[in-house]
C-alpha cells in the first residue's frame, strides 16, 4: 500500500493531472528531478540513521553528478522561467511527483516484500491502481466519461500504455529498484526529457 500510494497515487498520479498545466518537456525535464530527490532524501535518512537506515551517504562523486545534472536541467528550464511557460500548479504538482516518487524507490529498495519480483510488481500496480482510481471516482472525473465515444486510436494508446509502459517498464524498474540502489535504478529521469522534447 505504501508503494502503491507514493509511485502509483503521489508519483504517477501527480504527474500525470500536473502534465495538463505544462508542455511535455518540460514536463519530462521537471520529471527527471527524481535522482536529485532521492539523493537529498536519502542523505537526510542517512543522517538521521546511521545505523542500518534507508539512506545512503553522499560521496563527492555523486555530488558531481547531481550537480552536473541540475545544471543541464536548469539550463533546459531557464527560457520558460522567462517567459511565462511555467503554470505554477503544474510546477507544484510535477515536483511533488517526483518527491513522492523518491519516498516510494527508497522505500521500496529496503522493504522485505515475500514474494518474487513479478509478484511483488502486479500488486503493486494494482494496489496504486485502485487508489487511483478511487481518487477520479472522488474528484468526479468518470461523470461525462462515455465508452462508446472512445477512438480506436485511443484504445490502442490505452493498450500500449498498459502493456508496454506499465506492464513491461514498471516491472523492469522495480526489478532495478530490487537489485541496485534507488539512486542508480532513477537514472531512467535523465533519459525522459531527452525523449519528450523529440
Amino acid at each position: 500500500m505504501v508503494l502503491g500510494l507514493t509511485l502509483f497515487v503521489g508519483g504517477q498520479g501527480l504527474l500525470t493531472w500536473g502534465a495538463q498545466y505544462l508542455s511535455s518537456g518540460i514536463t519530462g525535464v521537471l520529471n527527471s528531478t527524481i535522482p536529485l530527490w532521492v539523493a537529498i532524501i536519502g542523505y537526510l535518512i542517512y543522517k538521521k540513521r546511521r545505523k542500518g537506515g534507508l539512506g545512503q551517504r553522499l560521496t563527492r562523486s555523486t555530488i558531481i553528478g547531481l550537480s552536473a545534472g541540475f545544471g543541464g536541467l536548469m539550463l533546459l528550464v531557464a527560457p520558460s522561467i522567462g517567459n511565462g511557460d511555467l503554470s505554477p500548479v503544474g510546477t507544484a504538482a510535477l515536483i511533488g511527483s517526483s518527491i513522492a516518487w523518491a519516498i516510494g524507490s527508497i522505500y521500496s529498495s529496503k522493504a522485505k516484500l515475500p514474494v518474487s519480483i513479478l509478484a511483488s510488481s502486479g500488486m503493486i500496480m494494482i494496489t496504486g491502481g485502485l487508489m487511483l482510481t478511487a481518487v477520479s471516482f472522488g474528484l468526479g472525473e468518470y461523470r461525462n466519461l462515455d465508452l462508446l465515444q472512445i477512438s480506436g486510436r485511443s484504445l490502442a494508446a490505452q493498450i500500449y500504455l498498459i502493456l508496454i509502459i506499465t506492464v513491461v517498464g514498471f516491472t523492469d524498474f522495480y526489478w532495478l529498484l530490487r537489485g541496485t540502489s534507488a539512486s542508480l535504478a532513477n537514472t531512467f529521469a535523465y533519459v525522459s526529457p531527452v525523449i519528450a522534447v523529440i
